[in-house]
């Protein structure tokens, strides 16, 4: 008998969580800051399911930890989780390139059905058609289906990326060969809530473009409302198992009797 899926999972890499999140899995999210001394900020999330979206409703919130582990990639390469990855590797290889000047090109993945970046040397693209655009996110997706950017310009806040209008041939799961045209994988159905929505949202909502686009959408989303949310303060007892995890609006009176209660020394607070 096959054990029952998890009920809640607790995720700290915010670009899984941002995958989860496009996924339609329900969560909230806590900055916290250990009152340790050199401690990082970081964040931590819990996720619950179902999910929300009826294309997704048939996954678990399971393939979170089988991620982690390496065994959903090895089992189920071309899972929605799977694919949502690749394209946040893609988006930070890019970041990479346009930030370091760290070239990549694209190599096989997933048993031949998806492309994903490595670092090396750009292929030649002479007499091919290009386009442009200044998304960033969409090159990344593209990248997944086959598409490279082949140049990056401009400066920061202001950067455009170069790539063919057809790229590389893809593995279906048959074995047939397909190629991708990105005038179809770009071509766009804006709404007046999205207004940079795909058109193969429509017709194809579970294209590997969709999905690596979502992620990275809501990954620029969860950036932002985390930027704007005010961290919780975890303290800890040294050599004890004890801790508390307060509001930084705490008041002065509410850090005193945690500071006398974990005998811990002071820790500054702002007065709200």
């Amino acid at each position: 008998m096959s054990p029952a899926p998890a009920a809640q999972v607790a995720v700290s890499n915010t670009k899984l969580a941002a995958c989860l999140i496009a996924l339609g899995f329900k969560f909230k999210a806590d900055l916290i800051q250990s009152s340790k001394a050199g401690a990082k900020l970081h964040t931590q999330f819990l996720f619950s399911g179902p999910s929300l979206r009826p294309q997704y409703q048939h996954l678990t919130l399971d393939c979170a930890p089988l991620w982690e582990k390496g065994t959903l990639d090895h089992k189920e390469p071309m899972h929605p989780l799977c694919v949502m990855m690749r394209g946040q590797h893609n988006y930070d290889r890019l970041m990479d390139w346009q930030m370091r000047g760290i070239t990549h090109h694209l190599r096989s993945t997933a048993a031949g059905q998806m492309l994903i970046y490595r670092a090396g040397t750009v292929k030649d693209w002479f007499g091919i058609e290009h386009h442009t655009t200044s998304d960033l996110a969409l090159c990344a997706a593209l990248a997944g289906c086959g598409i490279p950017v082949i140049r990056i310009t401009g400066s920061a806040g202001a950067h455009l990326y170069t790539f063919p209008a057809m790229g590389y041939a893809l593995l279906r799961a048959d074995l047939t060969t397909h190629l991708e045209a990105a005038n179809h994988l770009t071509r766009r159905a804006p709404t007046a809530t999205d207004p940079r929505r795909l058109h193969l949202e429509d017709t194809d909502p579970l294209h590997p473009m969709v999905q690596v686009y979502d992620a990275l959408n809501c990954r620029a989303h969860l950036k932002r409302a985390l930027l704007s949310t005010k961290p919780l303060l975890l303290i800890e007892e040294e050599g004890t198992t004890r801790q508390a995890l307060l509001s930084m609006n705490s008041t002065g009176r509410v850090m005193q009797r945690v500071e006398a209660h974990f005998k811990s020394p002071p820790i500054p607070w702002t007065q709200p």
